[in-house]
């Protein structure tokens, strides 16, 4: 498979394929908009969701689509579900490009995700000619384009996780008199008790119903925010007395929040009216008693903690600043996705100027 590369996916392996309605939906949009779609394919033990390829050379596939359906949920960890896809097909397999799509984008936003998958697949074939150019002419292969990935926002029922986010779009955060470090708060979660039954939540969308879960989704964004999407529908569920949520749930939960509550741009964190995404400054650290995972916790809000760590500092390195920051969270080893999420953050942080580099490679705090 390694060796075939993309094309070892659109092999015809005899299975059974997966019933994904929500996968069908998007291939179906996606064709009636031109594209060139196969669904399910690849071998028995890790599958594609959607393959795009360009309709001059529909037999290349080029751009692999994730999703979070059935293949997605029944991986067990969050390193098959969401690092070693990632990296099987860009790293080993060298796919041009690479997207994700999730339930909620493709609920509010589904002209915006056919235009963006479209685009991805003329970024691919662009891609894909170049790293063609590069072996006829038997450059190395760090001179290749690499493959890449655009985090994009989700919201997801409890079973589901943040993404890897390593390469969203890193917006520069505003400048601002207040220091991080006055900023710093205890993180508090919210704890409603019992607003109602599960009658409720079968009631959805009728107004009556929409009502209450609106109401709560409200106050759990106001208490918490920004709150990762997958987080506030299981606190909103549970509200409502029930511990495990569906896919169909989730995006009936989801179909509740307030138009006026923002979604970030490039992770699926909802914003309190109150917070402006690109100037907060905030950093709230997770007391001893509270379990907080660091995906739960936006890049915007760790790049901040970053700050503050370098603050209390004459210099830093990297991954002693790592270490204080994940600290700040409660967090203690900085191996797998946590690393990732860390250098992620570390990396905005450095691009909107929250972090400066000193000539010997200290980080410092920025003007930002």
């Amino acid at each position: 498979m390694a060796g075939a590369g993309a094309e070892a996916l659109s092999t015809d392996v005899r299975r059974t394929s997966t019933v994904d309605r929500h996968r069908d939906d998007i291939a179906a949009a996606l064709r009636a908009a031109g594209h060139v779609v196969q669904t399910d394919v690849g071998l028995s033990d890790f599958r594609v969701d959607l393959s795009l390829a360009s309709a001059t050379d529909p037999s290349r596939p080029l751009v692999a689509v994730l999703l979070d359906g059935p293949n997605w949920r029944a991986r067990r960890t969050v390193s098959d579900r969401d690092g070693l896809p990632v990296d099987v097909l860009q790293g080993i397999m060298r796919w041009p490009g690479v997207e994700r799509v999730w339930l909620p984008e493709w609920l509010h936003h589904r002209d915006e995700t056919v235009a963006r998958l479209g685009a991805a697949v003329e970024a691919a074939t662009e891609a894909a000619a170049a790293a063609d150019v590069a072996r006829e002419l038997d450059l190395p292969a760090d001179v290749e384009p690499a493959a890449t990935i655009t985090e994009t926002p989700r919201d997801a029922p409890e079973v589901l996780v943040a993404s890897r986010a390593v390469s969203a779009t890193i917006v520069p955060l505003a400048n601002s008199r207040a220091s991080t470090s006055s900023l710093a708060l205890d993180y508090a979660e919210w704890s409603p008790g019992r607003l109602g039954t599960v009658d409720v939540l079968d009631a959805l969308p009728r107004a009556a119903a929409a009502a209450k879960v609106q109401s709560a989704i409200r106050a759990a964004v106001t208490a918490e925010g920004p709150i990762h999407s997958a987080r506030l529908i299981k606190l909103v569920a549970a509200a409502f007395g029930l511990d495990r949520v569906n896919q169909a749930r989730a995006a009936s939960i989801v179909r509740c929040v307030p138009a006026d509550l923002p979604l970030g741009a490039d992770e699926p964190f909802y914003w309190p009216e109150s917070i402006d995404p690109t100037g907060w400054q905030g950093a709230r650290r997770t007391p001893p008693d509270v379990t907080r995972s660091l995906e739960h916790v936006s890049l915007a809000e760790i790049a901040n903690a970053m700050r503050r760590a370098a603050e209390a500092a004459a210099g830093i390195d990297d991954t002693e600043l790592k270490r204080e920051a994940l600290a700040f969270f409660g967090g203690r080893s900085t191996r797998g996705t946590v690393g990732i999420r860390l250098d992620a953050a570390l990396a905005l942080a450095l691009d909107a100027g929250r972090l400066t580099r000193t000539p010997a490679g200290l980080l410092r705090p920025g003007s930002h």
